[in-house]
């Protein structure tokens, strides 16, 4: 059963943020259009598959209603509802961030 995909509006700030420095700061447009479509892509299979990837782990702590997808260089935490076949695209991060102080 396919699970209905919403994105929080940090995520959504993120990913602009993201797509933004890709093509200004790194000046490559095709290179953000290229992120724009793995992503999405990724999001269709998460959408079919949601719990096929690891939960959000720290050092002293388990999230374990949080999931990371990696994306290149980046990861997009989300939470899956699986009674209400949900998922919420919280967050999206560059994978050398430390992410779990911000989450």
């Amino acid at each position: 059963m396919t699970y209905e995909i919403k994105q929080s509006s940090q995520a959504e700030n993120d990913l602009a943020n993201i797509l933004e420095y890709i093509i200004f700061s790194l000046g490559n447009k095709k290179a953000s259009d290229d992120f724009f479509n793995k992503l999405n892509k990724k999001i269709l299979m998460l959408s079919e598959s949601p719990l096929m990837y690891k939960t959000v782990k720290g050092e002293y702590i388990e999230f374990s209603d949080l999931r990371k997808m990696p994306v290149d260089n980046y990861l997009v935490i989300y939470h899956v509802d699986e009674k209400n076949k949900r998922i919420k695209l919280l967050r999206l991060f560059y994978q050398s961030q430390d992410y779990l102080g911000l989450i």
